[in-house]
C-alpha cells in the first residue's frame, strides 16, 4: 500500500471515530456493554468519553477469554534470563491464570480493592507481570516503578500516588552488580510521610534479604501459600467502568518532577488491541519480542497488556544485548522462540553493530519466522536500519514515535493496517530514516515557527521542516542527530545547542566513533559540517563535532541529553548542583564528560542551557 492509503484510514478514523474503534472495542469481552463508543466534551473544560456505561476487565480480556477459548496450554510468557544463571520459564495461559489468579487473593487479603493503589517496584521477572494483572482483576490501579530507581525517586512516587500495597522485589540483577531493591524501597519509604502497611517482597537468590514483620515485610511466596492452603485465590475478575484507571505511570518530562500519566481501561485496551493488529499486524499464537523494561510505558503496552490481549506469547528478557553473553544474545532469542514481532531500541541496535559490524554473530540463527522489527525510544538512522533490513533477511525496519504520555504509536508504517470497514490493507512503503505516517486516532499537523509567521498559526506542507504538534505541543525533530547519525565513522551522537550572540542558539555535536576509525578529527568534522549543510542547508549553521569517548545513558539506553545541557551550563559535579539522574547506567560518565567538555570549552557557554527544548530548530 502507497502512503496516501495510511493516510486514507487514519482520516477515516478521525471522521468516523465510533465505527472505527467500534469494531476493536467489539473484540474484547464486555460484562456490560457500552451504550456508545465516543461521548464528545458537553461544554468547556469536559473531556471526550470513551465506552461510555461499558464495563470490563482488563486482566480477564488478557488472560481469563484465552483460557476460556481454548488457548490455556499456550505459552503465555517466556522468561529468558542470562544475568539470572541463565534461568527460564514457559508459563501457559492456565498457569498464568491461577498464578494471577493466587496473587490477586493475596492483594484483596490485606483489604485492597477497587480504586485502591498499589505500587510495583521489581526486576524483569514474571511475577512483575502477574502482579501487574493481579491488580487489574481487583480493579485496582497499579503504579510499576522502573527497577533500579534511587530512594528519592521512589519516594516522590509513593508520596504522591500512596499506594495502600507496595509490591517489591529483593534485588535486582546486572551484568557486573546486585541492585539491592529492597534497600532502596526501605529508605524511601523512611524519607517520605506515606508509610503503607505491608510490602510484598519476592525473593531472589542471587540476592536475599531479611524481612521485618514489624516495618510490615511479608515474603512472596509464603502469602501465595497462605492464599491456596485457604482456598481464598481471587477466581471472579471485577467489572469496572471504561472510565476506570488501570495504571498511573510516571514521566519527569522537562521538569524533573515524576508526573502521573493515567490510562483508563477501556481506551487503553481498546488502542493497544489495535496497536498490534495495525502496525504490527500481529496474530493470535504469535510471539512478540519486546526488548525493553516492565517499567517503562513500552514495556507496559508491548511487553505484558499488548501481546497477552490478542493472545500472543511475550517474551519476558532480563538481560543486555551485548555481553549476555555477547552480541548475538537478541538473535538467539528470536530463535528460540520463533518471534514474529522484534520489538527494540535503536541505541541497542547500535551497540550491537559496535561490537560486530559484520554480523558474525546473528548469521548462524533461523530468523524466518520473524516478520518485521520495530523501532523506538530514540531516532533511527537509516544506516542502522539499512544495516538490520539486511541482517534479517530484507524483512521490514519499521520506526514508530510515541511516548508516555501518548500511551501508544503517535506515527509508524502500519505492517497490517485495518480501515473503518474492518478490512485488511496492504503494508505502507517504508522510507529510510523517516517514522512512518499518522496512525489512526491522530490528528498530528507541522507548523511554521511563530516567529516567522509574526504569532499567526501557519501549516506546513510535506518534506517541509517545522514543529510537529499533537494538542498544540512541541516535539523534538532530532533533524541534525539524524544526518550525523549517517556518517560512517560514527556511532552515536547527540546534538545540543550553545548560545550565540549572533544566532541566539547554534547546534553542537557530541559524537562516539565506531571502532577502528583511522579518520582525524579534522576530518570528521569537515565531513559532518558538509553533509548538515548539504541535507538540511547553511541556515542550519552547524560546524562544530567534538569526539568524546562516550555519552551518559539510562540503563535503557537512551542519552541524557538534559544532563549533558546542565554540565553545559556550568552545573557540576563539584558545585553540586549537577544531579545524577536516577536513570543513569553509570554515574562515572559524568565526571569524565565534564572534564571532557571543560577542555573543550563548551562549559558555561549556555547558562539557559537547562531552558532549551530538545529541538535543534532548522533556523539555528
Amino acid at each position: 500500500m502507497d502512503n496516501h492509503q495510511q493516510i486514507q484510514v487514519q482520516q477515516e478514523s478521525l471522521k468516523y471515530p465510533e465505527q472505527y474503534w467500534g469494531k476493536f472495542a467489539a473484540d474484547l469481552h464486555w460484562d456490560k456493554p457500552f451504550s456508545s463508543v465516543l461521548t464528545k466534551p458537553a461544554g468547556p473544560g469536559q473531556q471526550h468519553v470513551w465506552f461510555k456505561d461499558g464495563m470490563l476487565n482488563t486482566c480477564y480480556n488478557a488472560v481469563d477469554r484465552h483460557v476460556l477459548n481454548g488457548r490455556g496450554k499456550q505459552v503465555a510468557i517466556y522468561y529468558d534470563s542470562p544475568l539470572n544463571n541463565n534461568e527460564k520459564q514457559k508459563i501457559t495461559y492456565q498457569e498464568l491464570l491461577e498464578q494471577v489468579q493466587t496473587v490477586a487473593g493475596v492483594i484483596a487479603s490485606h483489604g485492597v480493592k477497587k480504586g485502591d493503589m498499589v505500587l510495583i517496584y521489581m526486576p524483569m521477572v514474571p511475577e512483575a507481570l502477574i502482579s501487574m494483572l493481579a491488580c487489574a482483576r481487583l480493579g485496582v490501579t497499579h503504579s510499576v516503578v522502573f527497577g533500579g530507581f534511587a530512594p528519592l525517586e521512589v519516594q516522590k512516587r509513593i508520596s504522591d500516588c500512596k499506594p495502600k500495597l507496595i509490591i517489591g522485589g529483593s534485588c535486582g540483577i546486572e551484568v557486573n552488580k546486585i541492585v539491592p531493591y529492597k534497600e532502596m524501597l526501605d529508605k524511601a519509604i523512611d524519607m517520605g510521610a506515606h508509610k503503607p502497611a505491608h510490602r510484598i517482597i519476592f525473593q531472589r537468590e542471587a540476592g536475599r534479604v531479611a524481612l521485618d514483620p514489624a516495618r510490615g515485610d511479608l515474603d512472596w511466596n509464603d502469602e501465595c501459600q497462605r492464599i491456596r492452603l485457604a482456598g481464598k485465590q481471587f477466581k471472579n475478575c471485577v467489572p469496572v467502568e471504561s472510565q476506570h484507571p488501570l495504571y498511573i505511570l510516571y514521566t519527569s518530562g522537562t521538569t524533573g518532577l515524576p508526573k502521573g500519566v493515567v490510562r483508563d481501561n477501556g481506551g487503553h485496551a481498546t488502542q493497544t488491541l489495535a496497536t498490534m493488529r495495525n502496525l504490527f499486524g500481529a496474530h493470535p499464537g504469535e510471539t512478540v519480542f519486546c526488548a525493553s523494561d516492565v517499567g517503562w510505558v513500552v514495556g507496559h503496552s508491548f511487553i505484558c497488556y499488548g501481546p497477552l490481549l490478542l493472545g500472543c506469547s511475550t517474551v519476558l528478557y532480563e538481560g543486555k544485548p551485548i555481553g549476555t553473553p555477547d552480541a548475538g544474545a537478541f538473535f538467539r532469542i528470536l530463535e528460540e522462540y520463533k518471534v514474529s514481532t522484534w520489538y527494540t531500541a535503536p541505541t541497542a541496535l547500535r551497540a550491537i553493530r559496535r561490537v560486530d559490524p559484520e554480523a558474525k554473530l546473528s548469521a548462524g540463527y533461523d530468523l524466518h519466522h520473524l516478520r518485521g522489527l520495530y523501532l523506538a525510544g530514540e531516532r533511527s538512522d537509516t544506516g542502522t536500519i539499512a544495516h538490520f533490513r539486511k541482517v534479517i533477511g530484507g524483512k521490514p525496519v519499521v520506526d514508530n514515535y510515541w511516548s508516555t504520555e501518548s500511551g501508544s504509536p503517535i506515527t509508524g508504517a502500519c505492517q497490517g493496517l485495518v480501515d473503518v470497514h474492518g478490512a485488511r490493507v496492504e503494508p505502507i512503503a517504508i522510507r529510510l530514516g523517516a517514522a512512518g505516517m499518522p496512525m489512526p486516532g491522530y490528528d498530528i499537523r507541522v507548523l511554521a515557527e511563530p516567529e516567522e509567521t509574526g504569532g499567526a498559526i501557519k501549516e506546513l506542507g510535506p518534506s517541509v521542516f517545522g514543529n510537529i504538534v499533537v494538542a498544540g505541543h512541541r516535539l523534538s525533530t532530532g533533524s541534525v542527530e539524524q544526518i550525523l547519525a549517517e556518517h560512517p565513522a560514527i556511532s552515536e551522537c547527540c546534538v545540543v545547542p550553545l548560545s550565540d550572540k549572533l544566532k541566539g542558539q547554534i547546534p553542537v555535536g557530541l559524537v562516539v566513533l565506531k571502532f577502528g576509525v583511522t579518520a582525524s578529527e579534522q576530518e570528521i568534522v569537515k565531513e559532518t559540517a558538509a553533509m548538515v549543510r548539504r541535507d538540511l542547508g547553511a541556515i542550519a549553521n552547524y560546524n562544530q563535532t567534538y569526539i568524546i569517548r562516550r555519552l551518559p545513558k539510562t540503563r535503557s539506553g537512551k542519552i541524557l541529553r538534559r544532563t549533558i545541557r546542565d554540565i553545559i551550563a556550568g552545573k557540576s559535579l563539584e558545585n553540586k548542583q549537577l544531579v545524577v539522574p536516577a536513570t543513569i547506567e553509570d554515574a562515572m560518565v559524568l565526571d569524565e564528560l565534564e572534564k571532557t567538555m571543560t577542555r573543550l570549552g563548551l562549559v558555561g557557554n549556555d547558562g539557559e542551557a537547562g531552558k532549551v527544548d530538545d529541538t535543534v530548530k532548522a533556523k539555528l
